[in-house]
């Protein structure tokens, strides 16, 4: 007979899997509303088009449609992610409600003011008749935890900027596709495809067609893809705010245990499985970093728990330093600046300043961390879209092998000094990627300050053997 322990985690996992399945309608929404304004584009075309071409006088009027079209579109994405912001944090409490039943525990103690558990074991958010939902404890909560998700700035950017950056990238690269277009004469049927390609890119698009985007650095060749990042990282976020909220209701509940977002960890947050949080010290918001590419020299600071390996197709940045410093990451990788903090590679820029090891510490390449080792197998383990906030590729597998008595060669203190960017270029890339976890959770890479992660927290009661 399972003990409560294990019947509330395999309970969290079943009412976390409805959430996951939401978070796949939601990208399937905006994949529809990148669709919708693919075709929308395409019979403005059709109506400026003479003879089957773009005559260059048209062009004008073509700017001006995607520049007015820009600020509706920005909305209805914006609104979209909010909504579902907001539904996020209602699966959290959902989820931790039905998990908390499933072990037992007295209703009254886990409802939120008068929420309850109806028929079909559904949970009822508020009880219409003794109150208004906008009256109840529920409704209260979840404005709160969605407004700290809104505030959440990294890398100092708004969520509101944060969207209008993306739309923004996408309204000046469709401009520079029917610049192309007319100057070419190419037809507004072939100019179609283009937009098309890039607002949505098909499975088809490939060769030539896809080497000819280039939206900018450290970001898709796809405007749905980085809407999709966007979106799904925002989600996350907001399940684990949901979560923390619920748990601050509860004086019986006095922690945390990190999970694994699937039933199969990922090859990154596999080692903080079972670990142990207190309340008032929660984790981090998840944040899934990517990796590094064979060649990058990864240096731990700490004692070393597993290195990963995975096949990675996509883009690959390389960051270059004013001291001549070099380092290649995945767009998502989280790397020190100073003045932004914690961030994805994506949001660095010329003119940021990484923060890098002022000593001698190199390390040894990806490659060489990934080694045969007696006695140490490599665990397959496979890749979804969660795992890696829409980025990487779902359904393929990747390998990690844990090396709980690898010790670091660092004995301390570590001297940091700001190196400035000199520049961020990206190329299409397929190869072996690799990444470390270590117990401080950093280490670094070509002597950059570069970050682990994890998945998602699982409430604790007091009490309880730890799992």
């Amino acid at each position: 007979m399972p003990n409560r322990a294990k019947i509330i985690r395999n309970a969290t996992l079943k009412a976390r899997a409805d959430w996951v399945n939401y978070v796949e309608m939601q990208n399937k929404y905006l994949y529809d509303l990148y669709q919708r304004y693919a075709d929308q584009l395409a019979r403005e075309l059709a109506k400026s088009q003479y003879k089957g071409e773009i005559p260059p006088g048209a062009q004008a009027r073509l700017n001006k449609v995607v520049k007015d079209s820009t600020p509706p579109f920005r909305k209805a994405v914006a609104g979209s992610i909010q909504r579902g912001i907001s539904k996020s944090v209602d699966y959290a409490f959902m989820a931790q409600i039905l998990a908390l039943d499933a072990g037992g525990i007295a209703q009254k103690m886990i409802q939120l003011g008068s929420s309850f558990i109806g028929k079909g074991g559904k949970v009822v958010r508020w009880n219409a008749a003794k109150e208004t939902f906008l009256q109840s404890t529920w409704s209260r909560m979840n404005k709160t935890a969605v407004d700290a998700v809104m505030a959440w700035k990294p890398g100092g950017i708004a969520f509101s900027d944060r969207v209008w950056d993306l739309t923004y990238q996408s309204q000046k690269q469709m401009l520079k596709i029917i610049q192309q277009g007319v100057q070419e004469g190419t037809s507004a049927a072939d100019l179609s495809r283009k937009l098309r390609g890039y607002l949505v890119q098909p499975e088809t698009l490939r060769g030539k067609a896809l080497k000819d985007l280039k939206p900018g650095q450290g970001v898709y060749k796809s405007a749905y893809k980085n809407a999709r990042r966007l979106a799904s990282t925002e989600l996350n976020r907001a399940f684990v705010e949901g979560t923390y909220r619920y748990a601050q209701q509860k004086t019986w509940l006095d922690g945390y245990i990190w999970r694994a977002g699937s039933a199969d960890p990922c090859n990154i947050c596999a080692p903080e499985v079972d670990k142990f949080f207190p309340k008032d010290e929660p984790p981090d918001v998840p944040a899934h970093p990517h990796c590094f590419p064979g060649d990058v020299k990864l240096f731990p600071t700490s004692g070393v728990r597993a290195v990963s390996r995975r096949r990675y197709r996509g883009l690959l940045l390389t960051i270059h330093c004013l001291s001549g410093r070099v380092v290649r990451c995945t767009p998502n990788h989280p790397l020190l600046a100073a003045d932004k903090g914690w961030c994805a590679a994506y949001r660095l820029q010329g003119g940021d300043r990484l923060i890098c090891s002022a000593g001698m510490e190199e390390g040894g390449t990806g490659e060489s961390w990934w080694v045969e080792q007696p006695g140490i197998t490599a665990d397959r383990v496979v890749q979804t879209r969660e795992m890696y906030h829409g980025d990487g590729t779902p359904g393929e597998e990747g390998f990690l092998r844990g090396l709980a008595d690898t010790m670091s060669p660092f004995a301390g203190p570590l001297l940091t000094y700001p190196d400035l960017i000199t520049s961020v270029t990206d190329e299409d890339w397929e190869g072996q990627v690799y990444n470390l976890e270590t117990e401080a959770g950093w280490y670094l890479a070509n002597g950059v300050v570069s970050k682990n992660c994890r998945c998602y927290p699982e409430t604790h009661i007091q009490g309880d053997p730890m799992e």
